[in-house]
């Protein structure tokens, strides 16, 4: 009796080791599934398309329409048919540069010495004659138009409405750092004071249209790498810290950023959310930032460079793979594979304008 009574306890054990062995086995085959899922997500080549302009900076994708610059010509392209909308001789030289707004239909094209408004089909709205200030980079945004210029040796921006009406004009003083219009068209500058015991940095906010100064805020001992302003935010991005302020000077909320860099932000009503990537290429992962200074995690594989937000995914830029992940759950959507090395890739308007050994492409992310 008492060995069949040892016997069925042994085959019991043995049961249960078997259940749990294979409890274990599952689970780690759906491990390894799910790994191999993410790994090998559905893969595409078409996606990406090759244009004819020589950098970035020299297009934009907006509602499904394509813009570059082609010799002299402003060309506005539909996706869908392949046909163009307009060509439009802008008669300014070569080497221009594309600066849009597409929420607002402002296209500025321009050159070191002149540039020109268009609308989104294709007609001029103003021209920006020659004159003695030298043109080294506009931004568009609220319907405005800031543009970053030299005179002898002092630097300035001066912002235009669509009409060509110079509506503000204010003198950097010390360095630039960055400068931005808002959707509200409201212009944020960034410089850096060099002369003094500590490096300070200072962000002046303005009101083109009424000329006024909106915000004003400093900090010591920080390198100011990029100024994002969302409502009543004013967001101070440096080498680092990432500062969160309020117009009226009040900090909102901070955190540490040292050995990490900002690739892409996006703001909406529901505040802001900033991509920040390892300044080691090697150091996987793209770190989401918060406006409140709370941070998530996208687990990528090692090797990405460039990290995009779109509307619902985000886009990680390795050298010849683009993975792009769901924002709202960080599950690996699908895999982009290239057959050319990328070097840049940056947001312009609704697409990622990629620079390569091969040329320029663009990958619509909406």
């Amino acid at each position: 009796m008492r060995k069949v009574g040892y016997a069925k306890k042994r085959s019991s054990r043995r049961t249960k080791r078997f259940i749990i062995l294979g409890v274990i086995l599952i689970v780690l085959a759906v491990a390894v599934s799910c790994y191999i899922a993410m790994v090998h997500a559905p893969s595409a080549q078409t996606e990406v398309e090759s244009l004819t302009v020589s950098s970035a900076d020299e297009a934009y994708y907006y509602a499904k329409k394509l813009y570059y610059i082609n010799g002299t010509n402003v060309v506005g392209k539909r996706e869908d048919s392949q046909g163009e909308i307009f060509s439009f001789d802008a008669d300014i030289g070569q080497g221009m540069k594309l600066a849009a707004d597409g929420e607002n239909g402002i296209i500025f094209a321009y050159t070191e010495a002149r540039g020109v408004a268009l609308d989104m089909n294709g007609t001029a709205l103003f021209t920006l004659p020659s004159s003695e200030y030298s043109i080294v980079s506009a931004k568009t945004g609220g319907g405005y138009i800031a543009v970053y210029c030299t005179l002898n040796d002092s630097e300035y921006i001066r912002v235009f409405s669509r009409n060509g009406v110079e509506l503000f004009r204010t003198q950097i003083t010390g360095t630039l750092a960055d400068y931005m219009l808002t959707s509200s068209g409201e212009l944020a500058v960034a410089a850096l004071d060099t002369s003094g015991a500590s490096v300070k940095t200072s962000v002046m906010c303005y009101n083109p249209s009424s000329q006024s100064n909106t915000a004003n805020i400093t900090v010591y001992e920080q390198l100011l790498e990029k100024t994002v302003v969302s409502g009543n935010m004013v967001y101070m991005l440096g080498s680092t810290y990432m500062y969160a302020y309020t117009k009226q000077g009040n900090l909102n909320a901070d955190a540490i950023v040292y050995s990490l860099t900002c690739s892409d932000y996006t703001a909406d009503a529901n505040g802001v959310m900033f991509a920040y990537l390892s300044r080691d290429a090697e150091v996987s992962g793209v770190r989401l930032l918060s406006s409140g200074g709370d941070w998530s995690i996208i687990f990528t594989p090692a090797g990405v460079t460039k990290a995009l937000i779109g509307t619902e995914d985000i886009y990680c830029f390795s050298d010849n793979e683009i993975y792009i992940y769901k924002l709202a759950t960080g599950q690996l959507a699908r895999t982009i594979e290239t057959d050319f090395i990328i070097t840049d890739a940056e947001k312009k308007g609704e697409a990622a304008i990629i620079t390569s050994d091969s040329g320029v492409h663009y990958l619509a992310m909406s």
